[in-house]
């Protein structure tokens, strides 16, 4: 990585980069991705980070974002799985390519503030057993009183 990361600091490019980690083995397998290294790059390089999957693992993807890359490169293919590059073996079928992006955009939905907070609000019944406070907020209390 060195040699691209001298680049990356010996020249001013004219437009915005991305550093991308990758496992170049086709497909690659799963303990030799070291995600890890993808902190490293935001540690040490003032552009955006990706990683380029080729393991066909949804786990990967979604470890891959938790730890700050910004762009997920995939291969995937349009013919169904049918296409020369498929039998390879890190192609993503196109569907499941879909709910991967859809899965990412979900977590970071979830992530974002809200204002509201069901958990603490006094004024909603409980779905399960319709008793208020919230279950939730009832075991907070007796956790507290009840070590």
């Amino acid at each position: 990585m060195e040699p691209s990361g001298n680049i990356i600091e010996r020249y001013k490019f004219p437009y915005e980069m991305v550093l991308f980690h990758c496992c170049s083995k086709y497909p690659a397998v799963i303990n030799e991705v070291y995600l890890k290294k993808i902190e490293t790059y935001i540690e040490n390089y003032e552009c955006d980070i990706g990683y380029s999957d080729h393991t066909v693992n949804e786990g990967v993807i979604y470890r891959a974002v938790a730890l700050g890359a910004n762009y997920i490169e995939m291969h995937f293919d349009l013919d169904d799985m049918e296409g020369w590059e498929s039998n390879v073996g890190h192609c993503w079928c196109a569907k499941y390519a879909r709910r991967v992006i859809r899965n990412v955009r979900n977590g970071e939905t979830a992530e974002q503030y809200s204002n509201t907070d069901t958990c603490f609000r006094d004024d909603k019944s409980d779905p399960e057993d319709g008793l208020r406070p919230m279950k939730c907020k009832r075991k907070i209390a007796f956790d507290s009183v009840f070590p």
